[in-house]
């Protein structure tokens, strides 16, 4: 019976260990150089910083899978202050997740 809790236990760990999302924070309250959108890795944790350009009007976040389906798409204005989450585990066969602005992409990442 131990041998049973035992196991149900490090396959419940597994799936929590396997289960992460993204997390991305819009900075628009403090814009960046007029240049350009910046996207910014925060510590080792899956948190990604958007700090927009001053001339940034919309950020635009979306997560497909690797066929091209999108699964959630986001636009946001720039000026907002905003947190989101993606759950790329839906996504099996693995997760492209891209950021972009009024100029273009910014930032394209991806994932399993």
């Amino acid at each position: 019976m131990k041998k049973f809790y035992f196991i149900i236990a490090v396959l419940m760990f597994a799936l929590f260990v396997h289960a992460k999302n993204i997390t991305i924070a819009i900075r628009g309250i403090t814009p960046s150089l007029p240049t350009m959108t910046e996207v910014t890795p925060l510590g080792m944790s899956d948190t990604l910083e958007v700090t927009p350009a001053i001339n940034a009007t919309a950020i635009y976040l979306s997560l497909t899978n690797m066929q091209g389906t999108v699964h959630q798409l986001y636009c946001i204005p720039a000026t907002s202050n905003d947190i989101l989450s993606f759950d790329p585990s839906t996504l099996p066969t693995g997760y492209m997740l891209e950021i972009a602005d009024d100029r273009g992409f910014v930032f394209r990442t991806f994932g399993n």
